[in-house]
C-alpha cells in the first residue's frame, strides 16, 4: 500500500514521539522504582536498628537489675529461708520492679520452689527436673553472667513470653542456692515497636541465637519454629543489612540487625504489597503522563504534518495541471523556507518552459514562412536554368567561349541553389559552388584579385546549410575587392575547432568604417525582431541562428583600408546527422 506524503510524515513523527516516550518511561520507571525501593529499604532498616537498640537498652537495664538482685544479701537470705515472709520490703521492691518494667519476676530456690512469683511458674522453671536442659543449662554455662534464653509459651495471664533473662544466686562459697528469672513478653516488644515512628507497615520478627522465631507479629503461628529463608546464610554472616527482594522470597524485602550483646536478631519484613505499592503508583503516573504527552504530541504532529504536506500537495496538483498543458498554472507559496524556494523555482521553471514553447512556435512559424518563400523561389531558378541552357547552346554554336563558360557556371550555381527538399549540402559541395562563382568572377575581373581556398579535408563531408558560404565570398568581392586599387587577395579557410566548424573569409579590400560596422552589427542583433530585406551577411547570420541557435553565427572584423575578415561558426555535423531544431 502506497502512503502519501502526509501519512508518511505523520507516521515518522509518531515513531519519533513514541520511541523517546517509551525509552524515557522505562528509564524513569526503573530509576523511580529504585529510588523508592531504596528509600523504603532505608526507612525499614533505620526502624529495625532502632527497635534492636531499644531491645538492647531494655536487656541492659534488666541485666543490671538482675545482677544487682542476685548479689543482694536479702535475696540470698530469702532463698536460703525458702520464703519472703520475713522480707516485706524485698517483696514490695520486686513487685514494684515487675510492674514498672512490665516483666514477670521469679525467685526460685535450688530445689525449684518459688520464693517469689507474681505468676504461676511454668514447668520448665523446675531446676530439679531440667537441671541440665534449657534455661538452667544456659545459666550454669554462663556462671556469673546473666543469660538471655529465647523461648515461646503462654504464662498464666495469657501473655506470650518471648525470652527470659536468668542468673544464678550464689552463696559466699560460690554454691548455687537459687535462680533469678525475668520474663519479657511479646506485649513489651510490641510497645517498643509502637514507639518507633515509621510510615511503613513493617512485619517484625525476633529470632534467638539459634534462629528460632521467638516473636512474629505478622504470623503468630510461626513462633517457636525455625526461621527458614534462602537469605539465612547472609543474615548469619552479616551483623545487619538490607536484603533486596528475590523471586524465591516472593518479592519480600528483608532488613535485619543482630545484637552484638545478646545475639538476638531483629528482622523486618516488607510484604510484596508494601514493597511494590509505590511501583504501581509510579507505573500509573508514568503511563498517564506518557498517554497525555502522546496525545498532545500526536496533535502537534498532525498539525505540523499538515503544514508541511499542504504546500507539497498544492505543488503536486499544480504539476498535474502543467502536465495536462495548463502553462498558466502557478503555486502561491508565501514562505521563506525551502518549500517556498521550491515553489518559486517551479513557477520560474514553468515560466521558462512557456517562453521556450513560444519561441519554438515562433521559430516554426518562421521556418514555415521560409519554406513557402523557398518553394516560390524555386520556380525562378528552374526557369532561369532552362533559359541559360538554351543560351549556352547558342554561344557554343557561335563560338563565344566566355559566354558559354559564364552560362555553364551560372547554371551550376542555380542547380546547387535548388533545395529539392534538402536545405543542407556537404562542405565539398559548397566549395564547388564557390569555385563556380569564382570562375565567373575571374572572367569579369580578370587578374584583379587572386583567390585561395584552404579547407581541412577532414571536414569535407560535414553538412552545412546550402548557400551559406557563397554569399560571404560574393560580399568580399563586391564590397571589398571591387573598389580596391591594386592586387586583391581573397582567402577562404575552413577547419574544425572542438565540436564546431569554423570558416574564415578574408580579403585585403577597402574594409568597413566603424560607423558602417556598428550599423551592420546592430542589424544582425535585431534581425530576429523582423524579417530582414537583405540577402547578404544578415541573411546568412539569421539562417544560422534559426538552424542552430543564438550561440552560433557570424563575427565581423574590419579596418578601413586594411580589409575585412568574416568568421562563421556552426556545429560540426556529419553527413546524414541532424543538429538543428
Amino acid at each position: 500500500m502506497k502512503l502519501n506524503y502526509f501519512y508518511k510524515l505523520l507516521l515518522s513523527f509518531t515513531a519519533i514521539i513514541i520511541v523517546p516516550l517509551v525509552v524515557t518511561g522505562v528509564i524513569a520507571y526503573g530509576l523511580l522504582t529504585e529510588i523508592l525501593t531504596g528509600d523504603a529499604s532505608r526507612q525499614a532498616y533505620e526502624s529495625i536498628v532502632q527497635i534492636s537498640q531499644r531491645i538492647d537498652d531494655l536487656n541492659e537495664e534488666l541485666g543490671a537489675l538482675i545482677d544487682s538482685l542476685s548479689r543482694d544479701p536479702a535475696v540470698r537470705s530469702a532463698v536460703l529461708q525458702d520464703s519472703l515472709s520475713d522480707y516485706q520490703s524485698l517483696y514490695q521492691r520486686l513487685s514494684s520492679l515487675g510492674v514498672r518494667h512490665n516483666i514477670g519476676i521469679f525467685v526460685l530456690s535450688a530445689q525449684g520452689r518459688a520464693v517469689f512469683a507474681k505468676n504461676t511458674p511454668p514447668a520448665i522453671y523446675n531446676p530439679t527436673v531440667y537441671q541440665n536442659w534449657g534455661i538452667f543449662r544456659a545459666v550454669h554455662a554462663a556462671k556469673q553472667e546473666p543469660v538471655i534464653y529465647g523461648h515461646h509459651y503462654l504464662n498464666s495471664k495469657g501473655e506470650t513470653v518471648v525470652y527470659s533473662l536468668a542468673k544464678a544466686i550464689l552463696e559466699a562459697r560460690g554454691q548455687i542456692i537459687g535462680y533469678l528469672i525475668f520474663e519479657v513478653s511479646k506485649k513489651q516488644i510490641l510497645a517498643i515497636r509502637s514507639r518507633i515512628s515509621t510510615n511503613l507497615n513493617l512485619d517484625l520478627v525476633i529470632l534467638d541465637q539459634n534462629f528460632y522465631i521467638i516473636a512474629d507479629f505478622a504470623e503468630a503461628s510461626r513462633e517457636g519454629t525455625f526461621f527458614r529463608s534462602n537469605q539465612q546464610a547472609v543474615i548469619r554472616a552479616k551483623a545487619s543489612g538490607v536484603l533486596p527482594p528475590s523471586r524465591k522470597e516472593r518479592e519480600r524485602l528483608l532488613v535485619f540487625d543482630t545484637s552484638p550483646r545478646t545475639g538476638l536478631v531483629t528482622v523486618g519484613v516488607l510484604s510484596p504489597e508494601i514493597v511494590f505499592a509505590n511501583r504501581r503508583l509510579i507505573r500509573w503516573i508514568i503511563l498517564s503522563g506518557a498517554l497525555a504527552s502522546l496525545l498532545i504530541c500526536l496533535a502537534m504532529a498532525l498539525l505540523i504534518a499538515r503544514s508541511i504536506s499542504r504546500p507539497v500537495r498544492e505543488l503536486v496538483a499544480c504539476m498535474k495541471r502543467v502536465e495536462k498543458g495548463d502553462l498558466a498554472a502557478r503555486v502561491d507559496f508565501r514562505r521563506g523556507d525551502e518549500l517556498g524556494v521550491l515553489g518559486n523555482s517551479f513557477n520560474s521553471m514553468v515560466e521558462r518552459i512557456k517562453d521556450l514553447l513560444d519561441k519554438v512556435i515562433e521559430k516554426q512559424r518562421r521556418v514555415r514562412n521560409s519554406e513557402i518563400k523557398a518553394l516560390k523561389a524555386q520556380i525562378n531558378p528552374h526557369f532561369l536554368y532552362n533559359t541559360l541552357d538554351s543560351v549556352n547552346w547558342l554561344a557554343q554554336l557561335n563560338h563565344v567561349t566566355e559566354i558559354s563558360v559564364i552560362v555553364t557556371e551560372l547554371g551550376q550555381l542555380l542547380r546547387n541553389s535548388i533545395s529539392n527538399g534538402n536545405d543542407f549540402s556537404t562542405v565539398a559541395e559548397s566549395l564547388e559552388t564557390i569555385q563556380s562563382y569564382l570562375r565567373i568572377q575571374k572572367i569579369r575581373y580578370s587578374d584583379k584579385f587572386t583567390a585561395a581556398i584552404e579547407v581541412d579535408p577532414a571536414i569535407q563531408q560535414c553538412q552545412i546549410p546550402k548557400l551559406i558560404l557563397q554569399p560571404l565570398v560574393e560580399n568580399a568581392i563586391i564590397h571589398g575587392l571591387e573598389s580596391k586599387v591594386g592586387q586583391g587577395v581573397l582567402t577562404v579557410r575552413g577547419y574544425q575547432e572542438g565540436a564546431e566548424l569554423v570558416f574564415e573569409i578574408s580579403d585585403n579590400g577597402v574594409g568597413i568604417s566603424k560607423k558602417q560596422l556598428a550599423a551592420l552589427n546592430r542589424e544582425m542583433e535585431n534581425e530576429g525582431d523582423q524579417a530582414s530585406s537583405s540577402i547578404g551577411i544578415p541573411n546568412v547570420n539569421r539562417r544560422i541562428k534559426l538552424y542552430y541557435g543564438n550561440e552560433y553565427g557570424l563575427t565581423i572584423r574590419s579596418r578601413r583600408g586594411r580589409g575585412t575578415q568574416i568568421i562563421l561558426r556552426l556545429p560540426a555535423v556529419a553527413q546524414g546527422e541532424k543538429d538543428y531544431a
